[in-house]
């Protein structure tokens, strides 16, 4: 992203095919607000991995994400989903 704002104005999130993991921290948001309006994220079946705190979202003023396919991920790491409050789909 080009700016913050940018970042914050996110509210989907969309991995592309092929992606095997997603990275610790990735979507991580603390008090900036970053990723913190994500409602949904739409992962491909070749994400296998999703790292420690990659949607953490630090601030409990922020939105929450809501939607998400857990079914085909083997590994999820610590705090991945801190305040989230996501839909495990399939798991």
């Amino acid at each position: 992203f080009r700016s913050q704002a940018e970042a914050e104005a996110v509210t989907t999130i969309v991995i592309g095919e092929g992606i095997t993991s997603i990275g610790t921290k990735c979507f991580y948001s603390d008090t900036t607000g970053a990723f913190a309006k994500v409602k949904t994220v739409s992962l491909p079946d070749s994400v296998e991995k999703i790292g420690a705190q990659a949607f953490f979202i630090g601030r409990t003023d922020l939105g929450k994400l809501e939607t998400i396919d857990l079914s085909h991920v083997k590994s999820i790491g610590m705090l991945a989903f801190r305040r989230s409050e996501e839909r495990r789909v399939g798991k």
